[in-house]
This record gives C-alpha cells, sequence and structure tokens, in this order.
C-alpha cells in the first residue's frame, strides 16, 4: 500500500483476508501502530545517502522494515541499486528486506553483504515492465538460495 488511508488498508485486510501488509509511502508511526491491530507490518522506507536510522525507533510496531532505493516521485519499483554499505552498521532493530535493484545477477552479492531477512524483487525480473520472466524468476531463486 502506498499512501492509503488507514479505514482504506483495514478494510483491503478484512475484506482480502490478509496477514501481512507492505506499507510504502509515507505512514507516520501511528498509522503503522493502527494497522498492525489487524495484521503483521512491513514498513518500507527510501534510501539514499544520509538517510537517518534513528527513525527506524519511531516504528516499534512494525513486525518488519524493508529498505528501498530512493527516487524523487516515485514510491518503489525504480529498478536501481542503492549504496548497500550505508545498511552496514546501522542501527537496525527489526529483520529487514532489502529491495532495490535486485535482479539475478546481484541479489547474491547483496545478500552476502548485508544479509537480510528477505529480499524483495520486481522490475530485476520484468521482460517489460509488469510482465514476469519466468526464466529470470528462476534464476533470481536460484541466485538467492
Amino acid at each position: 500500500f502506498h499512501d492509503r488511508d488507514v479505514e482504506w488498508v483495514v478494510r483491503a485486510v478484512h475484506e482480502c483476508g490478509l496477514d501481512v501488509v507492505q506499507l510504502h509511502g509515507d505512514e507516520r508511526p501511528a498509522f503503522v501502530e493502527h494497522v498492525r491491530k489487524y495484521a503483521a507490518v512491513i514498513k518500507s522506507f527510501k534510501i539514499r545517502p544520509g538517510f537517518d536510522f534513528s527513525v527506524l525507533d519511531e516504528y516499534d510496531a512494525a513486525d518488519h522494515f524493508l529498505f528501498d532505493t530512493y527516487k524523487e516521485g516515485q514510491p518503489g519499483g525504480t529498478g536501481l541499486v542503492f549504496d548497500w554499505k550505508i545498511l552496514k552498521g546501522s542501527p537496525i532493530n527489526k529483520p529487514f528486506f532489502l529491495a532495490g535493484g535486485l535482479n539475478p545477477m546481484n541479489v547474491r552479492s547483496a545478500i552476502c553483504e548485508v544479509s537480510p531477512f528477505c529480499v524483495d524483487v520486481a522490475s530485476g525480473i520484468e521482460i517489460s515492465p509488469g510482465v514476469k520472466d519466468h526464466k529470470l524468476m528462476k534464476e533470481f531463486i536460484y541466485a538467492a538460495r
């Protein structure tokens, strides 16, 4: 979900029987706390040089964090990699997902470098926007394992 109102997200949780939601917008800590009453929450953050990791402390209600590439005006799916070294040694107090430009060629390096709980991929396994390539999906899974 990206910048939906809290009632919309909670309704979607109930109507779709969701166990987990990913909040990929500018949702504040109180929003996360409210949604967490109904489903587990993955709260995403867009990473760029100078990102203030102390903001993570405000999101204690989240079950996991997701770190994606910052690009002005785009909520995600940029296909761009951020500098993973930013995560090393940062005060991250939850298991986290790594996203942002991952593909079959770099996912193994990403996992080895920052040891994420999970990896998140979209455009890195597409042959065109929104169209997944089964061969790339298999290659990605093989490399990640």
